[in-house]
């Protein structure tokens, strides 16, 4: 999965001095969040990085903003080398709503191609094949993630992304 978690200045501060950070702390400290704080993309987050950018993620990143869910403005320090992530100042989550407001997900949508989406190897194996499957999960993610980002624009939020 993929976690999308948006925090204040003081909050990013406190959870990258934690003495332990790693994915099953970061899972622990959810428990408190009102859900509207994290969204978890449970497999389509690498339909969502091609919708977004027209890359696979691996061999390239594609263009910031939008290329928010493998690249951010720092790393996440990680504690364990299971863990990887990394964090989006408030500025760039301003840029990616911004962007974000532009398209429609019905528009996102249509840059869908499973042929393509499956010669690139795009996890998780297997899902981009069947069009309807794969197209569900995309509009699902969206769904979750504009609003998402329009939330912690407002509130001038950083968002932090790991994967577990």
């Amino acid at each position: 999965s993929c976690f999308l978690r948006q925090l204040s200045r003081k909050d990013l501060d406190e959870t990258l001095t934690a003495e332990t950070l790693d994915y099953d702390a970061l899972r622990k400290s959810a428990e408190g969040l009102e859900s509207k704080d994290e969204l978890e993309l449970v497999e389509g987050w690498n339909g969502i990085h091609w919708l977004l950018t027209g890359t696979d993620g691996n061999t390239d990143l594609g263009l910031p903003p939008l290329n928010f869910i493998f690249a951010g403005d720092e790393d996440l320090p990680s504690k364990s080398e299971l863990m990887a992530g990394h964090i989006l100042t408030d500025v760039r989550v301003g840029a990616v709503n911004r962007l974000l407001q532009k398209h429609t997900v019905e528009e996102l949508l249509t840059r869908y191609d499973a042929r393509k989406m499956t010669t690139a190897d795009l996890y998780p194996d297997g899902l981009w094949e069947d069009v309807q499957d794969g197209v569900d999960v995309c509009r699902e993610s969206l769904n979750g993630i504009i609003p998402f980002f329009t939330r912690a624009a407002e509130k001038e939020r950083f968002v932090l992304i790991y994967y577990g």
